[in-house]
């Protein structure tokens, strides 16, 4: 799989640490965000995840490109916030509006 290889050649994670986070269809999922962090863009996204419990959770990804003295990007850093409640409150309105539309 070209993506943790790629993962581990800069030194991110390793092949073993990646596959314990992130199973393939996840892998596929991230891969255009990863591949422009790696070009040197930040990249914002929002994904639902299902937890351990199997609770579906929506996140807010970042991936910050690490860069070196000589802004070559050496690694990217990737930040994960829970952002479940707003986006449940998000749907609310949406739904609530739909309903005062069909009146």
């Amino acid at each position: 799989m070209w993506l943790a290889a790629q993962l581990c050649k800069k030194r991110l994670i390793s092949a073993v640490q990646l596959f314990e986070a992130l199973d393939e269809h996840q892998l596929r999922t991230r891969a255009r965000y990863l591949d422009a962090a790696y070009g040197g863009e930040r990249q914002n996204f929002e994904l639902e995840m299902t937890n351990a419990d199997g609770e579906s959770r929506f996140m807010l990804g970042t991936y910050l490109p690490d860069l070196d003295r000589g802004s070559e990007v050496v690694g990217v850093y990737a930040i994960l916030q829970d952002i479940t409640e707003r986006k449940q409150a998000e749907l609310g309105l949406v739904e609530a509006k739909a309903n005062l539309e069909r009146r």
